[in-house]
């Protein structure tokens, strides 16, 4: 997973399955969020399709306030 991941950018999970290695910092242009994953595969060379895969996913069923005492 990756930064992809936050907010709605690409409007799904992203898996990395580019098979690199290592910690890579790339800098896009992109006018609006619905560009976003276009800019990407424009300017890096790297394609994005869609897929199922399965995911570890968690579910909260229950919050409360923690007791103030």
């Amino acid at each position: 997973m990756d930064r992809l991941n936050g907010g709605d950018s690409a409007g799904r999970p992203v898996q990395d399955r580019s098979g690199l290695s290592g910690i890579y910092v790339f800098d896009f242009l992109a006018h609006n969020s619905a560009d976003l994953v276009e800019s990407i595969e424009d300017q890096s060379g790297l394609r994005f399709e869609p897929s199922n895969a399965r995911m570890e996913m968690v579910t909260i069923e229950h919050a409360e306030r923690p007791n103030p005492d």
